[in-house]
């Protein structure tokens, strides 16, 4: 939270000097993050592509997921559209081995489709996701809703990705994370306090293990 980076390093270095293979690869990703945080996207992604080879020799199936979730957002991040629908069909083929997973990175493939210039696959996809979760667990909503205003704001319908976060937002925890897009959105539509209210929060919040609060979507 400091940004004193040199620091980090060391911590996480200590905290993977162990025989525990999940700490070890925890650690893995972490150095990813750092140069994430710092906006050295090139460099992440190379050691994200490590790290995935790492994981999937030792078949750590959860790992390996995390893996092709960041790199669809790296690709996103640099503008390398085609590499990151490749990843996110890569994470949905992954995440689909689980035989209770419903949602298995529809969403994020949608918004990769959509990215790409196809728009028809996109929807077609949320199509077949809303008939999946329907009635089902209330999380599942959640995501499909927030996916929408996803592709909404990308489509450039700010009011309507608007409508769709703030959906997704209503039966959650108010003390949620701030969403960078949500942000984005109010500062499209003018609603200019709550945009920097929502991007001032984005500067100080950090995870806690809660998914219903982290927002992991």
């Amino acid at each position: 939270l400091q940004q004193d980076y040199v620091s980090v390093e060391k911590y996480f270095q200590q905290f993977g000097s162990t025989s525990d293979k999940f700490q070890k690869a925890d650690a893995e990703n972490d150095f990813a993050l750092i140069s994430i945080h710092r906006g050295q996207l090139k460099q992440a992604q190379k050691r994200m592509l490590d790290n995935l080879s790492s994981h999937q020799a030792r078949k750590l199936q959860d790992f390996i997921l995390g893996d092709y979730y960041i790199l669809t957002l790296l690709a996103y991040e640099r503008g390398d559209y085609s590499a990151m629908l490749e990843y996110a069909k890569k994470f949905s083929i992954e995440f689909k081995k689980d035989p209770t997973a419903k949602i298995y990175g529809r969403d994020v493939l949608a918004w990769a489709y959509l990215k790409n210039g196809n728009p028809k696959m996109a929807y077609k996809l949320m199509q077949e996701l809303k008939r999946d979760i329907l009635g089902k667990q209330p999380t599942w909503q959640v995501a499909y809703d927030y996916c929408l205003g996803l592709l909404a704001y990308e489509e450039g319908k700010y009011e309507s990705a608007l409508q769709q976060f703030q959906k997704a937002f209503k039966p959650l925890y108010p003390n949620h994370a701030p969403q960078f897009f949500y942000a984005l959105s109010l500062l499209k539509t003018r609603n200019i306090t709550a945009a920097i209210a929502e991007l001032q929060r984005l500067t100080w919040w950090s995870p806690i293990s809660s998914s219903d609060i982290t927002l992991p979507y």
